[in-house]
């Protein structure tokens, strides 16, 4: 919960979908129990990564509440290290994936579609929806609205421990705020 600014715990970087994105207008800031994500410009990503602990197996979930555009995903993340992370994205419309984010390029450097689908779970517009993501063993699911939304079984990249994390992201469209009521990391 973000009863407090909790922000001294967390590492933040933005990453950019277009050359001409400003990084500086991607702000977080904890105000009346919320952790706000605040972007005002196109194809920016804001991460922030738990830094106290890393974990093998963990269950990590959010309440996101979208107060801003219709156009963005909030992702969570497990097992983030040098070596790369899991990620898991939902997006405003409706659409979700699973990702390996490769960073050294052991299999393919980058983000690598491991899962791509829809659900009607997903409330959509100025909604407030739960997301939870399961890293436990080679086995990752998601969770929308405490529905199962996908399972996925990796052979492929075996990321194995690291860190937990969320993201939000704006598209083409800006503002995206979306504020998130609590980060809950527990075993699976």
């Amino acid at each position: 919960e973000f009863n407090t600014d909790v922000l001294g715990d967390w590492t933040n970087f933005v990453t950019l979908g277009d050359s001409k994105s400003n990084k500086s207008k991607a702000k977080i800031t904890v105000e009346n129990g919320k952790l706000i994500f605040t972007l005002e410009d196109n194809y920016l990503y804001s991460y922030l990564i738990f830094d106290q602990n890393t974990y093998e197996d963990v269950s990590v979930e959010v309440s996101a509440d979208n107060r801003g555009k219709n156009n963005n995903n909030v992702s969570l993340l497990c097992r983030y290290s040098e070596d790369g992370w899991y990620e898991f994205n939902i997006a405003s419309n409706g659409m979700f994936n699973i990702l390996a984010y490769d960073a050294t390029g052991i299999v393919h450097k980058g983000y690598n579609a491991l899962v791509t689908d829809g659900s009607n779970a997903i409330k959509m517009g100025k909604e407030t929806n739960v997301y939870k993501a399961v890293c436990s063993g080679k086995t990752l699911m998601l969770y929308i609205n405490g529905e199962e939304s996908a399972s996925f079984t990796d052979n492929k990249y075996g990321l194995s421990d690291g860190k937990v994390g969320v993201s939000i992201s704006s598209f083409n469209v800006y503002p995206i705020i979306v504020e998130l009521d609590y980060f809950d990391i527990q075993l699976p």
